[in-house]
């Protein structure tokens, strides 16, 4: 069983590393938010699509109170993470993206006690200050882009605002799911809208919309999916 376990999450970190590889070679062929915008997009639509035929219209009825919360997902978790995401990996390769990205559960528990006040057992404080350390080797290993704040590039510092966004996304996530949402229509609307945001930011920052910047749609497709 724990051999089982293990190559689970073997094969979980090789999916997870894969995205950004796949991405990085996608890039070739499209405009890189137009990517992510369409990505996002379709991948909302389909999440809703499924959510409405599987059971009902009413599956993705939401209060107005809570609708801020759905916005809130979209704009951190879609949106800002996609934008940072996308344009560090532009930059940068994609090995360095995915080891910025494994800083996340660190981050994670920083951000949990400074705005949920949750505390910081002994477990965690090891596991912040081996992640600090791990930390050390991206700082010193130079992308194309150079900054000199705090040794770190561009493409590095949009990476890990990605990686920020997308906690806080996740915050959020867990305060709708709590609230009654299912999973499944939580990250197909914020999907769906922040999908939508990413293609308006596309199209609004100059990217080459003749007809859709695309340059070879049979690379394309089955990159995206």
């Amino acid at each position: 069983m724990k051999t089982l376990n293990f190559i689970l999450v073997l094969t979980l970190f090789a999916l997870f590393a894969s995205i950004f590889s796949l991405q990085k070679l996608n890039l070739k062929y499209s405009e890189p938010f137009f990517l992510m915008g369409f990505r996002m997009f379709i991948s909302g639509l389909i999440l809703i699509l499924y959510s409405i035929l599987s059971k009902n219209i009413r599956a993705i009825k939401i209060k107005k109170i809570h609708i801020k919360f759905f916005i809130y997902l979209a704009i951190y978790n879609i949106y800002l993470n996609s934008i940072f995401e996308i344009w560090g990996l532009e930059n940068m390769i994609s090995s360095k993206v995915c080891l910025i990205y494994s800083t996340s559960p660190f981050i994670t528990a920083i951000i949990s006690f400074l705005i949920l006040n949750e505390k910081l057992n002994i477990r965690k404080s090891i596991g912040i200050i081996i992640g600090l350390f791990g930390l050390m080797p991206i700082i010193y290993f130079k992308s194309r882009i150079e900054n000199l704040t705090l040794n770190l590039s561009l493409p590095e510092i949009s990476v890990i605002l990605a990686v920020i966004s997308s906690v806080l996304g996740w915050i959020y996530l867990k305060k709708i799911i709590k609230l009654g949402y299912s999973f499944i229509i939580a990250n197909g609307i914020s999907m769906f809208l922040g999908g939508t945001l990413i293609l308006f930011h596309s199209f609004v920052f100059g990217e080459n919309w003749n007809i859709l910047p695309v340059k070879d749609w049979s690379y394309f497709i089955p990159l995206t999916i």
